[in-house]
């Protein structure tokens, strides 16, 4: 039988249990390996012992005794199973598009954590392009066709035979298997404890706040009510107080706040893991912690830009093998064993990879993506611990909040944390319908409901101080809601903060005339007039530049440079052709007195190559022709309006404006756009409305900034869904918003714009009133600012 006791606190299912939990027949089964220990000292601090386990170890335990090992040859976890499919992919005559196959293969693999069943599939997929859903479904049918079993597999093979299986009658049911720690559960996942519930008593403690309030197409709603015991557990006594003391601080200062005089047995970082980055901002030296540490993300980047460039468009496989042992040999030579470890399962997933087919004589990129990424799936995990044996303090993740019991404990939050919440599902409504229908669907309120009543039984049991950033909780609707059972009493607690120094500068502005405007020089006058002021009308700028070093804007100016000049040579993609050009434009550089550095080489190659391809593939399926650095020069609001456009694609009726970063800070949400808070592709568009004649009324237009760095962040507004359909048929598009009320935006913005033109002409004091913090940070013009004494803001 299932059965879920519900629970105020986590020590009264505990408590529950104790009968029965030293028992041989007792398994506690937890998400991932931190629970599980901190279930087995929970047990241990009771004086019982408990055999807990994560789930992927009791799940291959089963599969090892019920399953015949005939029937287990054949599985395949996930690094192998996108090295299989890649494979049957390319062989199939695919187009090589990683990014289309790795859309598929990320759609297959979730959609089968709802059913293994291909008319289920068929079903979900018709709300998708025809061309991805004969993906998705192509890689199903191989996985059937080669008796292949992933993890969803295993689970339906394994519940399949606790249903109807002929099973050895030495083996033992009647166990108490606790399913511990769980905030979610796949539809496979919850069809196999349905299967354990029938032989065996099935325990899922859960909080009876978040019960109450789940729905159901929650997984804790997914049970058959015949099999099902749903019983409360919790005890009734008055509860411990739910107001904790509150103490705000600055960001950047956590650590000064921390150093006050408090005397804290256990510090809780709100944030779901540890990062060494976490770590960093406060004073560790006397705590006791454990942190996940990626000691190979460097090593593995540094081998797959040397991969990618030595593969070029194709190199045969026995070459790539040699210049992969070349690598592992030198890293031997120098005892570089991260690097040699990273070039030792590089050379595996290679010989893997071409073991697959007979047909595979040379790798090209498809290739190389396809095993750079089931490398990435096996690098090793390492943990990292302080190892003194005196320790004063505990620092912990959220994950431990449970192991803290009577204790004097303080909760930090700050913004640079990860997010306390999981996501919910980002499907569409009529798919989202349809797998409601066959399993449960993740939904984030749940997840806080169980997180608020973690908070909940966090501060009753413990004697808890919260040290939060300023407004943090206040301008976060979701930090809101879960701290919203807790009431704070909020203590004034200040540290000696040095002041700081500043280097008033006295300034008349009144003579000063606006003659020309750019879209630069508008947007930093709305960010903050007084950074306006300083950077244009008395140009000071105290940055420096090493000389004979290539700043950040040269190197844009670079990438730009690369970009606009490959199109004036070809309209097709030839690799070779892109690398000598870059050299000869590096060569240039150089030759101007501006050293190159390797590094910035290896940035220019990987910011313009991905950018070419997709203007590439652009061209050749949309057709449009290009004018880089289009400039325009314009006489509105008696001000002379300049400037250029990185790129102008036009095409018939289509008009495409884009503009090139070397990353997406400044549009990191399409809101940010949609907004004016980012007013360049608008300027630019209201430039081009007169320049170019565009005519909103019977034109495609589409305004979109190109993400150097990260080619998927790359984002585009368009009042044409045909357009819209097109853009987003390129590969690495994702990220296109058509808005049906476009041409309202255009003419919101023309009268924003008007209004703060006109507030530039007439301004003679240039108050520093930055727009946001954002507006701050790396001003170069920081340190001079008199922003809090003229205007009182901090």
């Amino acid at each position: 039988m299932l059965k879920i006791p519900l629970i105020t606190k986590f020590q009264e299912f505990f408590n529950f249990v104790e009968e029965f939990i030293a028992s041989d027949k007792t398994v506690v089964v937890c998400p991932n390996p931190g629970i599980a220990d901190s279930v087995r000292n929970r047990f241990d601090s009771m004086g019982k012992s408990a055999n807990c386990l994560t789930i992927s170890k009791f799940i291959r335990e089963e599969l090892n005794e019920l399953i015949d090992e005939s029937a287990l040859e054949n599985y395949r976890g996930k690094s192998e199973l996108l090295l299989i499919l890649g494979a049957v992919w390319k062989k199939l005559g695919k187009e090589n598009s990683y990014t289309d196959f790795k859309k598929a293969f990320n759609l297959l693999t979730e959609f089968r954590s709802f059913s293994v069943s291909e008319s289920v599939l068929e079903t979900v997929l018709e709300n998708y392009e025809e061309d991805l859903s004969h993906g998705v479904l192509w890689l199903n049918r191989f996985i059937d066709q080669l008796g292949l079993v992933d993890e969803h597999g295993s689970y339906f093979m394994l519940s399949e035979t606790l249903r109807e299986g002929d099973i050895d009658p030495a083996k033992e049911f009647d166990r108490h298997i606790i399913f511990y720690g769980f905030d979610h559960l796949t539809g496979s996942q919850v069809d196999l404890l349905k299967s354990f519930a029938l032989r065996d008593d099935v325990y899922i403690p859960f909080y009876k706040s978040a019960y109450s309030k789940s729905i159901g197409t929650d997984w804790i709603k997914w049970f058959d009510d015949h099999n099902l015991e749903v019983f409360d557990c919790s005890n009734n006594e008055t509860k411990g107080e739910t107001s904790a003391n509150l103490i705000r601080f600055s960001k950047g200062y956590l650590k000064e706040y921390l150093n006050l005089d408090h005397t804290f047995t256990d510090v809780i970082l709100g944030a779901k893991n540890l990062t060494r980055e976490d770590i960093q901002e406060i004073d560790d030296e006397k705590m006791k912690y454990k942190t996940s540490v990626d000691m190979f993300s460097e090593c593995f980047k540094e081998l797959e830009m040397k991969l990618e460039n030595f593969i070029n468009a194709m190199k045969p496989t026995q070459d790539v093998n040699e210049f992969l042992k070349n690598e592992a040999l030198m890293a031997a030579e120098t005892q570089n064993f991260r690097y040699l470890k990273v070039c030792s399962i590089f050379l595996a997933k290679l010989k893997e990879w071409t073991d697959l087919s007979s047909d595979i004589d040379g790798i090209e990129y498809f290739d190389f993506q396809v095993f750079m990424e089931a490398t990435l799936l096996d690098l090793p995990r390492i943990n990292f611990a302080s190892v003194e044996k005196k320790f004063e303090t505990t620092l912990r993740s959220f994950r431990e909040i449970e192991d803290v019991k009577n204790k004097e404990v303080c909760f930090c939050l700050s913004s640079s944390y990860s997010s306390l919440t999981g996501g919910s599902s980002n499907y569409s409504e009529n798919v989202e319908k349809y797998l409601g229908s066959i399993g449960p669907i993740r939904r984030g309120e749940l997840e806080k409901e169980i997180i608020k009543s973690k908070l909940k039984e966090f501060v009753e049991d413990n004697q808890v101080t919260f040290i939060i950033e300023n407004n943090l909780i206040e301008h976060n609707p979701n930090l809101n809601a879960l701290f919203s059972l807790i009431e704070f009493n909020e203590l004034d607690k200040k540290f000696n903060k040095k002041p700081r120094e500043i280097k008033t500068v006295e300034l008349d502005f009144t003579d000063y005339k606006v003659s020309s405007l750019s879209a630069s020089k508008l947007q930093q006058y709305y960010d903050c007039p007084r950074k306006f002021a300083l950077n244009y009308i008395e140009k000071i700028s105290p940055r420096y530049e090493l000389p004979g070093k290539l700043s950040v804007l040269d190197l844009g100016r670079v990438e730009h440079l690369v970009i606009e000049s490959y199109f004036k040579m070809r309209n097709d993609w030839d690799e070779t052709a892109f690398i000598q050009l870059v050299e000869k434009i590096c060569q240039t550089v150089t030759n101007e007195d501006k050293a190159i550095s390797q590094e910035n080489f290896v940035e220019i190659l990987a910011y313009t190559k991905k950018t070419i391809i997709l203007l590439v593939e652009m061209k050749e399926n949309l057709f449009f022709d290009y004018s880089f650095e289009k400039p325009f020069s314009l006489k509105e609001f008696e001000t002379k309006l300049n400037g250029s456009i990185d790129l102008f694609a036009t095409r018939e009726n289509r008009r495409i404006i884009l503009d090139f970063k070397r990353s997406n800070s400044s549009f990191t949400s399409l809101k940010m756009v949609k907004e004016f808070e980012q007013i360049q592709l608008w300027f630019y568009l209201m430039r081009l409305i007169n320049d170019a004649k565009i005519d909103l009324n019977t034109d495609e237009v589409c305004i979109g900034y190109i993400d150097l760095s990260n080619i998927e962040n790359s984002t585009f507004f368009t009042n044409s869904k045909e357009l819209g359909s097109d853009l987003k048929k390129l590969n690495e598009i994702s990220k296109v918003q058509v808005m049906e009320d476009f041409e309202d935006h255009v003419l919101e913005f023309k009268e924003f714009e008007s209004k703060l033109i006109e507030k530039l002409k007439q301004d003679k004091n240039f108050i520093p009133e930055p727009k946001n913090q954002k507006a701050c940070m790396f001003c170069s013009i920081a340190e001079i600012c008199p922003k809090g004494e003229i205007n009182g803001n901090s």
